[in-house]
């Protein structure tokens, strides 16, 4: 049987390799799915990360982007000042699409624009 605090690391656990390390330590004999794994990589939950260490996660992230592809940002508040580090930072290379806005939860699809300027 699985106690509760193996349940909560199991379902917190951001990264692909992290939950499937989990997976494995606790018993679990399937391997995740690799498409899975491809859509967890290409979702940052800034939630789970210390506040001084989210934009320059994000900034790495995005900055290993191919042109025209992205990766959606989780939070728990409109990530306003993110948006604008980016329009500072690079202006016209990032595209940026709500997918959710709120009040609870937002969703930004954060992208590297398809021609960098």
């Amino acid at each position: 049987m699985t106690s509760s605090s193996e349940i909560h690391i199991q379902a917190t656990a951001t990264d692909p390799a992290d939950r499937s390390a989990a997976a494995v330590q606790h018993g679990c004999p399937q391997q995740p799915d690799p498409s899975d794994l491809a859509d967890l990589a290409d979702v940052i939950d800034v939630r789970e990360i210390p506040h001084g260490q989210r934009h320059p996660r994000i900034f790495a992230r995005w900055a290993r982007l191919a042109p025209g592809d992205g990766f959606t940002l989780v939070n728990n508040h409109d990530p306003k000042p993110l948006r604008r580090e980016f329009e500072a930072t690079h202006p016209g290379a990032f595209t940026w699409d709500y997918v959710e806005s709120g009040p609870e939860l937002w969703r930004v699809r954060i992208g590297r624009a398809a021609v960098d300027v």
